[in-house]
């Protein structure tokens, strides 16, 4: 191949390469320094804890603070009855073209394990998970890991969740950072969702004792949205009465029910679906 041929395809590739990082978006950059979460992440907790989760004074990343998941009161089997939940909420389905963040293990090594959720789904595989669990060694991690998660996929929430806390170690993340392809943002072009109906995730779930609905309708609609419980029951109407086109949320308090599994139906001419959502108390 001769030298005028392989400098024009050099320059190509680097002219592709540029063309494809201006196409990224960077949604979210939390790296924590001012002590401030944005305001699009929110924390939720199961269980006690010694240490709260929280921005943290740790210099271990290289930076002066970081996102701590905290130090819970239990000291062996804890599982899901000790899990924080780090929540990044956007306005409006958007798509998210993959996330990144370091993390590491401080003060000791006992199993806590994180993974990530996409609109209350987990994602499976172990490039998902965080953590070092299970070595269990005891040991505190030296160095920060870093991790890129490919996402490729429109979602309201993103959560990176930690369970199984003990109270002889923390899970750190730094530097979090969320892309969006431009290209296919739902904040600059909403058009490929402008003729679906869509029953979105409840948000959050599991949850005690409010979650919020989210749908939408392309046309106007006679709309009915109802709960109901495990055998098929119907618990509750939340919407029931003609729509016109949008998008809508409802709050969906269930301070009167128990713990279990109920489902929520969303009927809109004849477009039909039904999700579940997990009461937790």
């Amino acid at each position: 191949m001769s030298t005028v041929k392989t400098f024009v395809i050099v320059v190509i590739v680097v002219l592709i390469q540029q063309h494809l990082a201006a196409q990224q978006n960077v949604l979210l950059l939390e790296d924590y320094e001012d002590n401030q979460l944005d305001p699009r992440i929110t924390i939720e907790t199961i269980g006690s804890f010694n240490s709260s989760p929280g921005i943290k004074d740790i210099t271990e990343f290289g930076s002066t603070k970081a996102f701590g998941y905290g130090i819970s009161t239990c000291s062996v089997n804890c599982f899901n009855d000790y899990v924080t939940k780090q929540i990044i909420t956007f306005p409006e389905l958007t798509y998210i073209d993959s996330i990144s963040f370091k993390e590491m293990e401080l003060f000791g090594n006992w199993g806590s394990k994180g993974q990530i959720y996409l609109d209350g789904i987990a994602l499976t595989g172990n490039q998902q998970d965080f953590g070092r669990s299970p070595s269990n060694d005891g040991n505190p991690d030296t160095t920060f890991r870093e991790h890129t998660i490919a996402i490729d996929t429109s979602l309201v929430t993103i959560e990176l969740r930690v369970w199984d806390i003990t109270n002889l170690s923390e899970i750190y993340i730094d530097d979090l950072v969320i892309y969006s392809s431009s290209i296919t943002s739902i904040s600059e072009d909403n058009s490929m969702f402008n003729n679906n109906f869509i029953l979105y995730p409840n948000y959050p779930n599991p949850f005690n004792p409010t979650t919020t609905i989210k749908y939408q309708i392309p046309e106007l609609s006679f709309v009915t949205l109802k709960v109901y419980d495990v055998l098929g029951s119907e618990i509750l109407t939340l919407v029931n009465e003609e729509k016109p086109a949008g998008s809508y949320e409802i709050n969906f308090k269930a301070t009167n029910l128990s713990s279990g599994i109920y489902f929520y139906k969303l009927q809109a001419g004849s477009f039909v679906e039904t999700k579940k959502m997990i009461l937790m108390k």
